[in-house]
């Protein structure tokens, strides 16, 4: 590709307290083999070297720049390094992950050849917390399969994305209201009017960490991806930026067919349990079926038993388990 058909990249990043991996991130972004990049990198509050590191790299090379702002999350901090990028092309990348050395040429090169797509991901390679590889993982490659996912799940790895900044600056970004899975409503939003791919090679190194996410973490992902599918099939207009979308309601499940309902449902329902929530038995008691419910109940109880992390839950599974011995024998 020459000078004159390689349109800027501009690669955002939102980091946190990222000191451990943030090095090897940033090097195989300024190592790529296309040139005409800008590394956007917000730093979200950190309390650890990860400020000095990134002013360091910014000193070094006049490709990054360097925005500070008080801790706001990682959706804010996105849409931040997105207003402050000039990239005709905007491209995630996270401060743990590694990008291979072609792969913004890749991405730029297949959306400067495919101008009816505006957003491209790619497959991963998995690797561990020394860098070794674990598995290899791939999304839908075509549109049509994309959107048929998108239906259900996501269809991206989110770090793994390049895009057209125009459509994402035209639907107003990241909404702010997704503290967790901003990414899957960016893509809902988009999905009428935008063409999508993911490219079959491992771009993107991927860190999967020893360190295991929190179970208030994953409920919170879950809600707010149910939340995301709730409002791409009510046609818009369900979530208000200031609501806090980290509270179970029933609403979310009411689309799809019956399986997908009661699948996303007891998925959610049971890491809402697994965290410990205040809101899990009402939502419980709203089961979509008496069977799931009944499942759900024998689900706890044997599932508590068998972890110590748990202990303290115990009594409240049994107390949940004897109230409902009728429910729990019926034959429905």
């Amino acid at each position: 590709m020459s000078v004159e058909e390689s349109p800027l990249v501009s690669i955002i990043m939102g980091v946190y307290n990222a000191e451990k991996f943030l090095v090897p991130a940033i090097e195989s972004v300024l190592q790529q083999t296309y040139t005409n990049i800008e590394l956007v990198i917000v730093d979200d509050g950190s309390t650890d070297s990860t400020t000095k590191i990134l002013k360091d790299f910014e000193a070094k090379d006049f490709r990054v720049k360097v925005v500070l702002q008080q801790n706001e999350g990682l959706t804010r901090a996105l849409n931040t390094a997105a207003s402050v990028a000039e990239g005709v092309y905007l491209a995630r990348m996270d401060a743990d992950d590694i990008c291979h050395k072609e792969r913004i040429e890749k991405q730029a090169d297949f959306l400067q050849k495919n101008m009816d797509i505006d957003l491209v991901g790619t497959a991963l390679m998995l690797i561990d917390d020394e860098g070794k590889k674990k598995r290899f993982y791939t999304n839908p490659l075509y549109d049509e399969q994309i959107k048929a996912r998108l239906e259900m799940a996501p269809a991206f790895a989110h770090p793994s994305i390049m895009m057209r900044k125009i459509p994402f600056i035209a639907i107003g970004g990241y909404r702010p209201a997704f503290r967790y899975a901003q990414d899957y409503d960016l893509y809902l939003r988009l999905i009428k009017e935008t063409k999508f791919a993911n490219l079959p090679e491992p771009l993107l190194f991927h860190r999967v960490h020893s360190a295991r996410v929190s179970d208030e973490r994953r409920a919170e992902q879950a809600l707010c991806g149910a939340m995301a599918r709730y409002d791409y099939r009510v046609g818009g207009g369900a979530v208000h930026e200031d609501e806090d979308l980290s509270t179970f309601d029933i609403g979310p499940f009411k689309f799809g067919t019956e399986e997908q309902r009661e699948t996303w449902f007891y998925h959610t329902l049971f890491l809402c349990f697994r965290a410990k929530r205040s809101d899990f038995y009402d939502v419980w008691l709203e089961c979509p079926s008496p069977a799931l419910q009944k499942f759900f109940a024998v689900k706890v109880f044997l599932f508590l038993l068998g972890k110590q992390r748990y202990k303290d839950m115990k009594e409240y599974a049994l107390t949940l388990y004897s109230a409902h011995k009728t429910l729990l024998a019926s034959p429905e």
